[in-house]
């Protein structure tokens, strides 16, 4: 939207020391829709492109934002020309009223004196730095760079080990560069795409051996834990969760199924066909999975594959001659990537994997790649409440208030009536006491 548009005339009529604008209503209705707009860099560097006067303003105010100075309801500024007051106008969605002697009084709404407002504005004139940060102020600044991510950084503040490990000057400034990289390069733009931790260490750091190990790769499991509600402890799970592996030779997936593959080289593999037909499951590496281009069913029966969530589940379908995936906990890249080929070839799914949160949210995962028709845990969950069976664990104090907290967050979630269920219940079963549960025919 451009302001001058509203103007009668861009200079101050005879005898008088303001701007004449539209009547009152019309500038509320104007300046309503241009606070709506964005903030961006591309906006503050045309406006200060047209009108080099807007510069020292817009950089005083971001400088006290920067400097955890809060912004007056008020400000005003000397001598400034008509063309930056109405850059200025423009930007922030404001009316100023300039006097005979050309100072201009500005007043500031309540959200263009939030913190978060200014972020862009802080960013563009490159008032935060990577390198200049003490303990004190690295979440404070991450929150002013990337104010979406204030909730996760008061939980990250909140842990021990990253608020110890950040103290240090030096690592405070590789973990704000760490978590920059990982929210802006990866999270924000929802790229869950394969990538090694020698890779990530040489585009975050220029250094690739940065979070092979060591205290570096610890805090970025903490990072991606908190964003994806997982236990930072078990770094495999953390890293397959947002494509992030060790070693692409060993990150794979287990599957057992009757299906031939087609490379992008034009050559065509049975072997996990061949394999299945003698009761074997395979292993496929990372970089076969990304050569895959296409792959065919070779069964009569009706193309369906069940993923299970645990091992011990999983070989009892290999026993059964069942056509299965072993997903590992939460899928890596490599078990999404298949189960994209699958889904491509029209092969249908059905979930196994344990009657809790975590169980559930693995289900939908799986949901993402493939189209899923079943989860047995939710018809196993169903059948030991209503039967009330004598199976199931107790829900702890931290389990509980986990899976309310994500319900509360996801309503909508596919599984929420079963964790609702699960809550009610308080307790959660197992995936290896589903047979006890449903028989095999149930399953």
């Amino acid at each position: 939207m451009n302001p001058k548009r509203y103007y009668k005339s861009i200079q101050p009529e005879a005898g008088q020391g303001e701007l004449v604008l539209q009547s009152q209503e019309e500038k509320a209705i104007l300046w309503k829709e241009i606070r709506g707009e964005k903030l961006g860099h591309e906006r503050i560097s045309a406006a200060v492109g047209r009108a080099p006067g807007v510069r020292p303003v817009l950089r005083k105010l971001a400088d006290k934002v920067a400097r955890g100075v809060a912004l007056p309801a008020r400000f005003s500024v000397g001598e400034l020309g008509y063309a930056a007051q109405r850059e200025l106008e423009g930007l922030l969605g404001i009316v100023g009223n300039r006097t005979s002697t050309g100072r201009v009084s500005f007043p500031l709404p309540d959200e263009l004196r939030e913190p978060s407002a200014w972020h862009e504005v802080i960013a563009f004139f490159r008032l935060v730095r990577g390198d200049d940060v003490g303990d004190e102020d690295v979440f404070k600044r991450l929150k002013l760079l990337l104010p979406e991510t204030a909730e996760a950084l008061d939980l990250l503040a909140g842990r021990e080990d990253v608020a110890r490990f950040v103290a240090d000057r030096e690592n405070g400034r590789d973990w704000m560069r760490l978590f920059r990289h990982v929210v802006e390069k990866r999270l924000l733009r929802d790229d869950s795409s394969a990538i090694t931790l020698s890779q990530l260490g040489s585009d975050c750091f220029g250094d690739s051996k940065k979070l092979r190990t060591g205290a570096l790769r610890r805090q970025l499991a903490q990072i991606l834990g908190v964003f994806g509600d997982m236990d930072p402890l078990d770094e495999r799970a953390v890293f397959a969760r947002f494509g992030i592996v060790d070693n692409p030779y060993t990150t794979s997936v287990t599957v057992f199924a009757p299906f031939v593959i087609q490379c992008c080289n034009g050559k065509t593999f049975d072997f996990p066909y061949l394999l299945f037909r003698q009761g074997l499951a395979c292993q496929l590496p990372l970089e076969t999975i990304s050569t895959i281009t296409h792959l065919e069913w070779r069964r009569e029966s009706d193309p369906l594959i069940t993923t299970s969530e645990n091992a011990a589940p999983f070989a009892g379908l290999v026993k059964r001659g069942i056509p299965c995936l072993y997903t590992e906990g939460y899928p890596n890249t490599c078990v999404t990537g298949l189960l994209s080929l699958f889904h491509a070839s029209g092969v249908r799914c059905v979930h196994e994997g344990d009657a809790d949160l975590d169980g559930f949210r693995i289900a939908g995962e799986v949901a993402k790649n493939i189209h899923l028709e079943r989860v047995v845990a939710a018809d196993a969950l169903s059948f030991a409440v209503k039967n009330d069976f004598p199976v199931g664990i107790s829900l702890t104090d931290a389990q509980r208030s986990r899976a309310e907290a994500f319900l509360a967050e996801n309503p909508d979630f596919e599984s929420a009536g079963a964790i609702r269920k699960m809550l009610d219940w308080g307790r959660w079963v197992e995936q290896e006491s589903f047979e006890s549960l449903l028989g095999r025919k149930g399953r």
